[in-house]
């Protein structure tokens, strides 16, 4: 998980997730979304899904099964870096978080 942050804030982190075939950098990074979201004072988390860019490419179709679950499981493996905590086995949040996807990301 990318977590980018340069003050506290005391505002809602944004989860960024990238549509089909994309990335954390194509889509976000390079697009501008992420200066933008930076520049009005917002956190921002965001990660590669599981078989594109940076992330691992595994050929066990088992491991692209339920994308949703690997979300919520690096929103809990990032909660010692940010305020966002996730509870996958409850699937409720005790922090809010804005979330922003398109197409496999919404």
């Amino acid at each position: 998980m990318t977590a980018l942050r340069e003050t506290p804030s005391h505002r809602p982190p944004v989860l960024l997730v990238h549509g089909w075939a994309g990335s954390f950098d194509r889509t976000w990074v390079r697009g501008g979304l992420v200066d933008l979201l930076r520049d009005t004072g917002r956190d921002v988390l965001a990660f590669d899904l599981p078989g594109h860019g940076a992330a691992t490419k595994s050929h066990d179709p088992a491991d692209y099964a339920d994308l949703a679950s690997s979300v919520f499981a690096r929103l809990d493996a990032s909660s010692g870096a940010t305020d966002a905590v996730t509870s996958s086995a409850a699937n409720t949040r005790t922090q809010p978080v804005d979330a922003i996807g398109f197409s496999l990301g919404a």
